[in-house]
């Protein structure tokens, strides 16, 4: 007798296997389409995905060291490729194959910081040529090179770098006797901000210097850093006489004359202030950027709330960001300035 359950239970079973095997056909073939089987160049180019092929390129031509492979990219893709293969193999040559041109400075500016190949950065456009080399002369603390950066501005930069450094490393004032004079505000914050990095000058002098530059029509200049810092470090303000206006030379002859425990301790605060009252019109200048000094120094929120106008802001931004610590965000008012603070902190 025909076995008519046993017979359909069988049938459905082939129909499934059936099922199953052209399901692993279609899995299979599909596998081969995205992640084709195979090695090298040939393995990338079979990728269904262009992004997923071009990443795969990029990563090959970086195991194997060879650039000409990105030259298979589209330069929405190669130019990345490029500047890895650059990197991995610090070879600034590899750069000239990026397309993009602020893309190929950056390359070749990361490659010769790098391996301090000044002379590489001469093979890019400016400003970015001159950029190159002065962060190179700084680093080799070599003044000399400064002297071969096209840009002026970044060439006093240089210059005015290596030689407050100088200065401060040996005592000599002479150094500052190179360092520009230049009334620019923004290059003396960015001298200023290289020398604080570096370690040097005092701390509390350099954050009193920053924020004489954030007051309208008090000028400093680099050279006034130079002479100001090392007024401060040796005590000895007749340095001060180096220092060309009026109101920073006023504060150089305070910040050197008012240390009663030595050049690594705190100004006499209460004696600068009251210094401060004999700058005439100054003395409100003067004032304000002492007790900013003091307010973050001291971590002294509530006399932050006594400076006027942004400043007050200015203070609690500087709290928060030195001590890493945006609870004093929280104290201004103004949510756009509040904000931030919190993402600087």
């Amino acid at each position: 007798m025909l076995d008519v359950a046993g017979g359909a239970e069988e049938g459905g079973k082939v129909r499934l296997y059936a099922a199953l095997a052209i399901m692993l056909v279609i899995a299979a073939a599909a596998s081969f389409l995205i992640v084709p089987h195979g090695t090298g160049i040939g393995k990338c180019n079979g990728m269904l995905f262009a992004s997923s092929k071009y990443a795969c390129l990029t990563n090959l031509a970086l195991q194997l060291g060879n650039s000409s492979i990105c030259g298979t990219e589209p330069a929405q893709y190669s130019d990345a490729c490029y500047s890895a293969v650059a990197e991995n193999t610090s070879d600034v040559q590899t750069c000239s194959g990026v397309q993009n041109a602020t893309q190929r400075a950056a390359c070749v500016l990361d490659i010769a910081t790098s391996t301090l190949d000044y002379a590489a950065c001469a093979g890019i456009a400016e400003p970015y040529a001159s950029q190159c080399t002065a962060s190179i002369a700084v680093r080799l603390d070599n003044a000399s090179i400064c002297s071969s950066i096209n840009n002026l501005t970044y060439g006093a930069e240089c210059t005015s770098i290596i030689g407050t450094k100088e200065a401060l490393e040996t005592g000599n004032a002479q150094y500052c006797g190179s360092v520009s004079a230049s009334t620019d505000k923004n290059a003396t914050a960015y001298v200023l901000e290289n020398i604080t990095s570096l370690g040097m000058g005092s701390a509390t002098l350099s954050e009193a210097l920053s924020t004489m530059l954030l007051i309208p029509n008090i000028t400093i200049t680099s050279r006034d850093v130079c002479y100001m810092e090392l007024a401060g470090m040796t005590l000895n303000s007749s340095l001060c006489s180096g220092v060309s206006q009026g109101y920073a030379l006023s504060t150089c002859e305070i910040e050197a004359s008012s240390r009663s425990g030595g050049a690594s301790s705190p100004a006499n605060y209460t004696a600068q202030l009251a210094a401060c009252q004999s700058l005439g019109q100054y003395a409100n200048a003067c004032t304000n950027s002492l007790m900013l000094e003091h307010a973050i120094s001291t971590r002294n929120a509530t006399l932050c709330g006594e400076l006027p106008g942004s400043l007050t802001d200015t203070c609690y931004s500087l709290l928060a960001s030195t001590y890493n610590d945006t609870s004093y965000c929280d104290y201004i008012t103004n949510a756009s300035v509040s904000s931030q603070c919190t993402q600087r902190a």
